[in-house]
């Protein structure tokens, strides 16, 4: 398959593969109003669930389809099963695939770069939901800010995404992961973290010392390596987002409106 032609193709032909992925559902009966709109993404055009949907019905796999269709979010269906790797697993490179070739990030003032979490949506764990809070707070300020989640081993998901499958469906404990698998990630992690940089006018982490520590290694693998401040969970995770809440909005009032800048 070459995918260079999505990339090249720009936002009319993935339009046109979303169409072709709801024509193809609507054929077998499996479109719904939810399943529409998870696959239609009003910015990036096509989700990345509807990517995965729309690889596997070229191949013929409508098996897969239906289970995917079928699964509920926070139904975990993707784990770790004796010395399996899942960066390998089919599902989760087709994502890895939509990240190199389709994704494209929207430009935005602030990106804040949080670690994957137990719980599935994301958002189902309280401190992610903290600083979802803070981040709509900021963006009334009339600031841009996205959220993004550092996965093992999704890599980066976009937080808006994190009901869809596979995101809201998988589970990989950091206390599992081999020598071997935190080198992959780091390696695979900086191929996109770029995309998220470019797009970003200032980029902060907030995360334990696991999740830091392979951000820190993917950093360091990049051609002309930004600095990304991370701020560290510690014990008192909740006090530590309301210090690095109230660190941005310092940053913001003290600034001009669209004059923030990468530190």
């Amino acid at each position: 398959m070459n995918l260079l032609r999505y990339m090249m193709g720009g936002k009319k032909r993935l339009r046109e593969i979303a169409i072709r992925v709801l024509r193809e559902l609507e054929k077998k009966r499996l479109l719904s109003p939810k399943v529409e709109i998870s696959i239609l993404d009003k910015k990036d055009v096509i989700s990345p669930l509807g990517w995965i949907l729309y690889r596997l019905i070229s191949m013929g796999q409508w098996d897969e389809v239906e289970r995917i269709l079928c699964t509920k979010p926070g139904e975990i269906v993707i784990y770790k099963k004796d010395s399996e790797d899942l960066f390998e697993h089919p599902h989760v490179k087709l994502y890895h695939e939509y990240l190199f070739y389709v994704w494209s990030p929207e430009q935005t003032d602030i990106s804040i770069l949080l670690p994957c979490t137990g719980s599935k949506p994301y958002r189902e764990s309280v401190i992610h939901r903290t600083m979802l809070s803070y981040a709509n707070s900021i963006s009334r300020l009339g600031v841009s800010v996205e959220v993004y989640v550092i996965s093992e081993p999704m890599l980066v998901v976009p937080m808006r995404y994190d009901k869809l499958y596979p995101f809201a469906n998988y589970e990989f404990s950091p206390k599992n992961m081999e020598e071997y698998e935190k080198r992959k990630f780091s390696d695979l992690l900086a191929r996109i973290l770029p995309k998220i940089i470019i797009n970003s006018k200032r980029v902060i982490a907030f995360m334990p010392n696991h999740h830091a520590s392979i951000l820190r290694r993917a950093i360091s693998k990049i051609d002309n390596p930004q600095r990304i401040p991370i701020w560290p969970y510690g014990r008192l995770a909740f006090q530590s987002a309301r210090r690095l809440y109230e660190h941005i909005l310092s940053q913001i009032l003290g600034e001009p409106k669209g004059s923030i800048r990468s530190q």
